[in-house]
């Protein structure tokens, strides 16, 4: 019966029910950015992660990246997107090419403020990982954002870059993750 509900509940895209003490599952898809509702929801939800980022690191909320839905639309990048069992956009991850031959950067990972501590930014790395095995990723972050840097520590990322960016100086790391035997 809990097999059924899981496999029902990850057709609908819903939380699957796991077994007490596991993680929960949730349901990465692709999204598709160009559709002008899809372009709207994630910059909605980039501006809530961004808006709560900025409070964390004590930035003024005018340092943070802004994109617009026609952005977002008219991007190369590739978008994964979980969303709640009512079709709320929970979170998402974009990967397109980084300035460095032989690897693709995670060029934004956001979860609702709401949504987070769910393991729905795991998941979406997770499902990056899983679609290209035999690939390098890079993801850059502010060096000051703890979550982040655990997350990615957790999953095998390593600090190769450092440098600032922006008005306020802001320090960030880039990480890297090889491709090899113990990839994801």
């Amino acid at each position: 019966m809990n097999d059924l509900r899981a496999s029902q509940a990850r057709a609908d895209g819903r939380l699957s029910q796991s077994p007490p003490h596991s993680p929960p599952r949730w349901q990465v898809d692709v999204l598709d950015h160009r559709n002008p509702t899809v372009a709207l929801q994630l910059c909605g939800v980039m501006q809530e992660a961004q808006a709560q980022e900025a409070a964390l690191l004590r930035l003024d909320d005018s340092a943070a990246i802004v994109r617009t839905p026609d952005d977002i639309r008219t991007s190369p990048y590739f978008h994964l997107g979980v969303r709640s069992p009512a079709g709320q956009l929970l979170g998402a991850c974009s990967v397109g090419a980084d300035d460095e031959p032989g690897q693709l950067c995670i060029q934004l990972l956001v979860v609702l403020p709401s949504a987070q501590r769910q393991g729905i930014a795991r998941a979406l790395l997770l499902a990056v990982l899983q679609r290209g095995p035999q690939m390098g990723f890079s993801v850059a972050a502010a060096a000051a954002n703890a979550p982040a840097l655990a997350l990615y520590g957790s999953l095998g990322f390593v600090a190769y870059r450092w440098g600032t960016m922006g008005d306020e100086q802001l320090a960030l790391v880039k990480l890297r993750r090889m491709p090899g035997p113990d990839a994801a």
